[in-house]
């Protein structure tokens, strides 16, 4: 279950940092806003899974395993915006 909450975390921290570049908002119809708040939360949330892991389990598995969840959500969150993308494109 922690890891299950620890990567649902680290996907929500790629979200906020995607979302705060222009470019991914576009991809996503949504309108350009001020994009520190967004990349700062979004980098604040990662570490928070890194914490819970620490709680959780010694220290080698917790950063092997809090590594191997920011791998899986950056290429969830990163792939899946460019599959929304060419969904979106398709007529």
């Amino acid at each position: 279950m922690m890891l299950l909450t620890i990567l649902t975390l680290s996907a929500l921290g790629f979200v906020l940092i995607a979302l705060s570049d222009s470019r991914h908002r576009r991809r996503c119809g949504l309108k350009p806003v001020q994009q520190k708040p967004w990349f700062w939360a979004g980098s604040a949330i990662l570490g928070w899974p890194l914490w819970l892991a620490m709680e959780t389990w010694s220290t080698g598995l917790a950063i092997t395993l809090w590594l191997g969840c920011l791998s899986i959500s950056a290429g969830v969150v990163f792939l899946g915006l460019a599959m929304f993308e060419r969904f979106r494109q398709q007529p």
